[in-house]
């Protein structure tokens, strides 16, 4: 058998991806039962699910053409395709990472109390799509044609990829730092309010998770940092693609 990380990298996204789903599931399923209707950060947090799906889909499609194998044993013919399929994987994720911080935002919107903390998650949630939505365009338009990426024989242009990896570095620190920070906003909000301790860390521990988050985009980034120096990035890849599904989730 072939030395590879494809069979646990794909097992790892798909469980994970079904986690989230079945959380989803219980958080719709909650409020149809206590007659609570279903928000606009419940749509938001269903296509952040979504597009998580698609990316975790399309890079299953990149290992049967060779992704999470190392370079010998990918078939020429094989790598364009296994490039192809990862470039546009990693549009989704980095789309799938906006709406999931989206929608945590968009939540904290509904029981803030004060203007600056109103106004502080709007500029979290204006920032965070800004910088992401950029991460996502030059993930897969950083090239002139496009297909120049995984066709490295095709006439154009194409920038840098240690430039398009530290911008892509970039935008995960920013990201992590808005995961942390969202993260301590349970905080804030609870500390005010006259509940038995152990609710108050109950609700804080459950609502602040995305501390993790925060710790798995620095993670993800470190990878980025080290791509270029892999000697077999297409086998050394499999750490990151777990991070980004964990980030996510």
């Amino acid at each position: 058998m072939a030395d590879n990380n494809a069979h646990t990298m794909v097992a790892a996204m798909w469980s994970v991806n079904i986690l989230a789903l079945l959380f989803i599931i219980s958080r719709i399923f909650s409020k149809w039962k206590f007659g609570k209707p279903i928000s606009t950060d419940d749509h938001i947090l269903v296509l952040s699910w979504i597009t998580l799906t698609v990316y975790t889909a399309i890079i299953h499609v990149a290992t049967i053409y060779g992704l999470g194998y190392r370079y010998v044993n990918i078939a020429p013919n094989d790598f364009p395709y296994a490039m192809k399929y990862m470039t546009f994987g990693n549009f989704f994720a980095i789309l799938a990472l906006q709406t999931s911080k989206t929608s945590f935002a968009v939540t904290l919107l509904r029981v803030v109390t004060k203007t600056w903390q109103t106004w502080a998650l709007w500029a979290i949630i204006i920032t965070n799509n800004t910088v992401l939505g950029a991460d996502a365009i030059v993930s897969i338009a950083s090239c002139n044609p496009i297909a120049k990426r995984w066709r490295f024989e095709l006439p154009g242009k194409c920038v840098p990829m240690s430039d398009v990896i530290n911008f892509s570095v970039f935008c995960g620190i920013y990201s992590g730092v808005m995961d942390i920070t969202l993260a301590a906003f349970p905080i804030v909000l609870l500390q005010p309010l006259q509940m038995k301790r152990k609710e108050k860390i109950g609700i804080c521990v459950s609502m602040s998770l995305g501390l993790f988050a925060g710790i798995t985009a620095f993670i993800k980034s470190s990878y980025l940092l080290w791509l270029l120096k892999w000697t077999d990035q297409m086998c050394k890849c499999s750490p990151q693609n777990k991070a980004i599904v964990l980030t996510v989730v």
